[in-house]
């Protein structure tokens, strides 16, 4: 099969296109044929050598945690899915979706939105997983608590907003002027500009008492500026950063570094929200497999709006 693959670690643009054996479904697996991937962060973090925990993985090493495609084959003791069904999973670190085909648990899936397409649906397990497990299972954000979303014109955040929305939280979030359309349809109630140097303290001047949850999926000056803005005894999700105890302990708040774990259970739930209108996929761009060292790249960078995915098949 055709896999986008990393010989050694690097920047992307050592991604090469590479023929790889098709992986079996063992007896609880299912065996899928990727339409679309979805690109993380964490994929490219990954294929720099940046996360400690994945640093001895296998050359050649295949990124890649979100995916959309069609059931082909089931392991013997699977009976939630059948051969035909369109699917949607995220797969354990260090990933594998940017290739043809996946063998996965099937209690990591979920059936595909039917209201979006494959593409569209590749958007979503990875920064649904992410919001989901952050907001209702490490914060336990509940209605009227004021939440603060950095970053949520991108496509973790787009969704973080969307659902600390649905939760019954007042949402503050920042982006760049020019998404600030974007991110008010979304459901934010306070935008920051945070192109502007004092946008923190203009958000504490708002918000004096400090607010109850801080959701940060962003790196540097803005995750460590964002621990005094919470309130004493706040909770701030770490998502893609380390943690920095001192500062929290300084603030007097707490600190949660989230290592998200595949869930069908958790990622079904999500499709309810996404099939009812509740949440919106955010917008996406597809690029082609052979085009993922620059997809890579782009969000290696940041200040991407919505996702990015690759055609796979």
């Amino acid at each position: 099969m055709k896999a986008l693959v990393y010989q050694k670690f690097g920047p992307p643009e050592n991604l090469v296109i590479s023929d790889l054996a098709r992986p079996e479904a063992c007896s609880h697996e299912v065996l899928v044929r990727v339409a679309y991937a979805g690109v993380n962060s964490v994929d490219w973090k990954i294929g720099a050598g940046r996360i400690d925990h994945y640093r001895n993985a296998p050359f050649p090493l295949v990124t890649g945690r979100d995916f959309s495609g069609t059931v082909v084959e089931v392991g013997s003791h699977v009976r939630n899915f059948s051969v035909g069904d369109a699917v949607i999973g995220c797969l354990p670190g260090p990933g594998g979706s940017f290739a043809e085909y996946v063998a996965t648990d099937a209690l990591s899936l979920a059936r595909a939105p039917s209201n979006l397409t494959l593409a569209e649906a590749a958007s979503i397990p990875l920064v649904g997983l992410t919001c989901w497990q952050a907001l209702v299972g490490s914060a336990k954000l509940s209605k009227g608590e004021v939440l603060y979303v950095l970053s949520g014109a991108g496509g973790t955040g787009s969704i973080a907003v969307q659902l600390g929305a649905a939760l019954g939280a007042k949402v503050i979030t920042t982006c760049s002027e020019r998404n600030r359309d974007y991110v008010t349809g979304l459901g934010a109630n306070y935008i920051f500009d945070y192109s502007k140097p004092n946008f923190t303290d203009d958000l504490i001047a708002e918000f004096p008492q400090g607010v109850d949850v801080v959701f940060s999926n962003v790196l540097g000056p803005l995750h460590r500026d964002a621990y005094r803005t919470l309130r004493p005894g706040g909770i701030l999700v770490t998502i893609g950063e380390s943690p920095l105890p001192a500062v929290a302990e300084k603030h007097g708040v707490d600190e949660i570094d989230l290592i998200v774990q595949p869930n069908g259970k958790q990622l079904t739930e999500i499709v309810t929200y996404l099939e009812n209108g509740t949440i919106k996929p955010p917008s996406v761009s597809i690029h082609a497999l052979v085009h993922g060292a620059h997809a890579m790249q782009n969000i290696s960078e940041g200040h991407v709006r919505g996702k990015i995915v690759l055609q796979v098949s």
